[in-house]
């Protein structure tokens, strides 16, 4: 009973660490040719995914300039909503360099989305490697100039 009960006590004690993860950022270079899309812009607004199973979030951007894939001026990216501190969070007004995947069929459906939609494009709970703006903008001379968004 004794030996049953300690190892009870250490299992309960080791799943919080196991479990435990941490968002590392990585330099643009490592993380750029992951990524479907790749621009800089400016959030306009989040607002509440309200279709989806979790909770997630819709930021939409005004944005500047396009370094990879189909990037209309006006953009939307799909995140699930932070549920830790850690976990990235778009803010209204920020500028940002963005960093996205394509969602899979899986995930349009669990964002609220048929399986068949038009692509959409959507950050992890890290992030994907988006990132502040004024904080990396010197990481952007890696990639080049870019072009403007199309219309």
């Amino acid at each position: 009973m004794c030996c049953t009960r300690f190892a009870l006590i250490v299992v309960a004690l080791a799943v919080p660490r196991v479990a435990f993860s941490e968002c590392v950022t990585l330099s643009l270079y490592e993380v750029v040719n992951s990524a479907a899309v790749v621009f800089t812009g400016t959030v306009t607004h989040v607002t509440p995914n309200t279709a989806s199973e979790w909770e997630s979030e819709r930021a939409t951007f005004d944005v500047d300039r396009v370094w990879r894939g189909p990037v209309t001026r006006r953009f939307v990216i799909y995140s699930v909503a932070p549920y830790r501190a850690e976990h990235f969070q778009f803010t209204a007004g920020m500028r940002y360099i963005v960093l996205a995947h394509v969602q899979t069929a899986e995930e349009r459906e669990q964002f609220g989305f048929a399986r068949s939609t038009p692509p959409t494009f959507g950050v992890g709970a890290c992030g994907d490697g988006t990132r502040e703006y004024s904080r990396f903008k010197t990481e952007l001379t890696q990639l080049g100039r870019g072009t403007a968004p199309a219309r």
